[in-house]
């Protein structure tokens, strides 16, 4: 993936601008189809040990086991109230390496 990220949608050319939220999903997506071509249970498109307890990280690089459910913005982040994304179990550090790229 060094010349292109792959999004569910398109591919990214390497200098393009990639949004955070990209880049956390393409990220949690490339990890999800790993785990399925290794043969993972899977439950709606993510590895059943994902929810066991589940992970939860935002694009500003917050790791959280919980979120605040909203009306209008779905599930969101309690430290900044962006959206999150159930994620594998990851720290803070490599979270943020990930957003970086």
């Amino acid at each position: 993936m060094d010349a292109a990220l792959r999004t569910s949608t398109k591919l990214i050319s390497k200098g393009q601008h990639v949004s955070a939220v990209e880049r956390l999903v393409t990220w949690r997506d490339t990890l999800a189809e790993q785990e399925a071509a290794s043969g993972a249970e899977m439950f709606m498109g993510l590895p059943d040990k994902w929810y066991e307890p589940p992970t939860f990280a935002c694009e500003n690089g917050h790791i959280s086991k919980r979120y605040l459910k909203s009306e209008t913005s779905g599930d969101v982040c309690l430290a900044c109230g962006k959206r999150v994304y159930l994620v594998p179990r990851i720290t803070e550090e490599e979270l943020a390496k990930v957003l970086a790229k």
